[in-house]
């Protein structure tokens, strides 16, 4: 049995973190607590297929001539490489599978094409059930949260560290897939002002490369002067800074990623920008709202106001949340209405 893409063995730039607890992973053993054998595709073939056997694909494979391009360009000679490999997989095989759910973690920003059409994905017959990570309406029935769908603390070990340092930003050098609601551009300027900012320092992978935002290329002088290289465990960077800039890829109703999780799972106080309805999600006690300032100098002088009584407040709302599992749904939750789904 291969079973290659479970226990996460995909290359990631990060080792820490809440993709630790990646999610196929904890769907699986929640699948098999209830009864279920779990497998990724290069384990089943036409020929062993059984009538109960269900597919779960984690983000529809993009449609559009542009993007398969580029992936047959990238991974020149494989075929466009394992993205344009699992594409093939879906279209090939789905029709040998009598149940069929779709789990979409990607935003409308990294992914247009999916929601622009999502219509026609549904009418398709391709899946009988789409799970989003952002609203599209209040109270969209087909919503869920990542990581609302946990059963466990998320609390580090590294919770209680001393958190000598200032504050911290720690992201890829990525290019948005859409300038609608993308947030990139606003990571540059808050590396812009803070670079400036002694205690300030920037971790993640591809800053010894121009920035890839279309409008802030010109920013690379003040990468230069925060980055600090790339993390290695994201966790144990986070546990050292008393903040962190905390932004979202893009702003989308209930598209929260693993990004305010880790922070606190690290007992580092988030500066959160992202889903404008944040606090349906993750108490507002808990982080700092950059919405709530006037920019960043602004900012500036409200975390040097802080108290050392005030950061531990934070901390201690903070680890109220990670204790009260009365909101959150469980791993089990989710694979239950799968199977109903399904």
């Amino acid at each position: 049995m291969n079973d290659k893409v479970l226990k996460y063995n995909l290359p990631h730039p990060y080792d820490g973190g809440m993709w630790n607890l990646p999610f196929l992973d904890g769907l699986a053993d929640a699948l098999k607590a209830l009864g279920h054998e779990v497998h990724t595709t290069d384990f089943w073939s036409r020929e062993k297929s059984k009538p109960d056997d269900v597919l779960v694909v984690q983000n529809h494979p993009g449609e559009t001539f542009l993007w398969r391009l580029f992936y047959y360009l990238r991974y020149f000679g494989k075929r466009g490489g394992f993205v344009l490999e699992r594409r093939r997989f879906l279209y090939d095989n789905y029709r040998f599978f009598n149940r069929r759910v779709l789990i979409h973690v990607e935003s409308p920003m990294i992914t247009p094409y999916v929601y622009k059409h999502l219509a026609d994905i549904k009418k398709s017959g391709i899946y009988q059930k789409i799970f989003l990570s952002s609203r599209k309406r209040n109270n969209d029935p087909d919503y869920f949260n990542l990581y609302d769908y946990r059963n466990q603390s998320i609390l580090s070990p590294h919770f209680y560290d001393a958190k000598d340092n200032f504050l911290v930003l720690l992201n890829a050098n990525m290019r948005p897939h859409s300038l609608k609601n993308e947030l990139y551009g606003e990571r540059l300027k808050a590396i812009k002002y803070w670079s400036n900012v002694p205690g300030f320092d920037l971790y993640g992978f591809d800053w010894d490369k121009l920035p890839r935002h279309l409008f802030y290329f010109h920013h690379k002088k003040y990468v230069d002067r925060a980055w600090r290289g790339r993390a290695g465990d994201k966790i144990e960077v986070l546990c050292r800074y008393k903040f962190a800039i905390c932004y979202e890829n893009a702003s989308y109703a209930g598209y929260v990623s693993e990004k305010i999780y880790d922070c606190i799972a690290a007992g580092t106080i988030p500066i959160y920008l992202g889903a404008p309805d944040i606090e349906t999600i993750v108490p507002a006690d808990c982080f700092i709202d950059f919405r709530k300032f006037n920019g960043y100098p602004e900012l500036h002088e409200y975390l040097k106001s802080l108290s050392q009584d005030d950061i531990e407040q934070y901390r201690k709302n903070i680890l109220r949340f990670l204790n009260d599992h009365s909101t959150m749904k469980g791993m089990q939750s989710l694979a239950r209405e799968i199977l109903r789904y399904s």
